[in-house]
């Protein structure tokens, strides 16, 4: 018998049932895809290459304010053309100051689903950046 639920859940992995586990209901759906738009590299998607934001293209750029500012232009460009249906709150970013460099950024995104009058959060760190989202 096959799965009930909107989508297999990203990564894809089996569940107690031994079918693969679902997303069920539609915050949970926004944020998965959310997440991928933020995580996907343009041109990485077939058939439409100005899909995604590509953070990981910023990993080893400098840590400062001007790619925080792009990073959160292209993420407000991105959503405004894939995910309409969105409101971005805030994008803060913070770093850590440890050993010989601050090497590590945290960004939260705060956003809205406004149809469904429902706030959220997407935190990511440079271990979810750098780890493949699939």
């Amino acid at each position: 018998m096959s799965a009930v639920g909107l989508a297999p859940k990203m990564p894809l992995r089996i569940s107690s049932k031994a079918d693969y586990a679902m997303v069920l209901n539609y915050a949970d759906l926004v944020k998965q895809n959310f997440k991928n738009l933020v995580l996907t590299n343009p041109g990485e998607r077939i058939m439409d290459i100005e899909f995604g934001v590509g953070l990981r293209r910023f990993l080893f750029e400098m840590n400062g304010q001007s790619t925080y500012d792009e990073i959160s232009a292209r993420i407000s460009q991105q959503v405004a053309l894939y995910m309409p249906f969105l409101n971005v709150r805030s994008v803060q970013f913070g770093a850590t100051d440890e050993g010989i460099d601050n090497s590590q950024v945290t960004i939260a995104i705060a956003y809205e689903i406004v149809p469904l009058n429902v706030q959220d959060v997407l935190s990511l760190d440079s271990i979810t950046t750098a780890a493949t989202f699939f």
